[in-house]
C-alpha cells in the first residue's frame, strides 16, 4: 500500500540552476513537476499557490495551456466557453 501524501506541492533548484521549480499534483494524483521561471522565492511560492488554487478550482489545464496556446487554439476554447456572446444576425 502507498503512502499517503503529505504536502500538496513544494519547490526545489535542480543542480546547476538559479530558478525555482515547483512540483505538485493534480486531480488525478499524478506528480507535475514545472519551472516557475524566476529565482526569487516569494514569487515562486506566489507561483505555486496559484497553481494549487487553480487545481482546487478545476482550471489548472487550461492555465497551463494558457502559457503556449496558439492563436486558434484560444479562440477555440473561448467560442466554446463563450458560445453565445458573439451570436451571428
Amino acid at each position: 500500500m502507498a503512502r499517503p501524501v503529505k504536502h500538496d506541492g513544494g519547490l526545489f533548484k535542480r543542480t546547476g540552476s538559479k530558478v525555482w521549480w515547483m512540483q505538485y499534483r493534480n486531480k488525478a494524483g499524478d506528480r507535475q513537476r514545472e519551472s516557475t521561471g524566476t529565482d526569487d522565492w516569494d514569487e515562486a511560492q506566489q507561483r505555486l499557490r496559484e497553481r494549487l488554487q487553480a487545481r482546487d478550482n478545476n482550471s489548472l489545464s487550461s492555465l497551463r495551456r494558457g502559457q503556449v496556446l496558439t492563436f486558434g487554439e484560444w479562440s477555440d476554447f473561448i467560442w466554446r466557453t463563450f458560445p453565445n456572446r458573439h451570436s451571428a444576425r
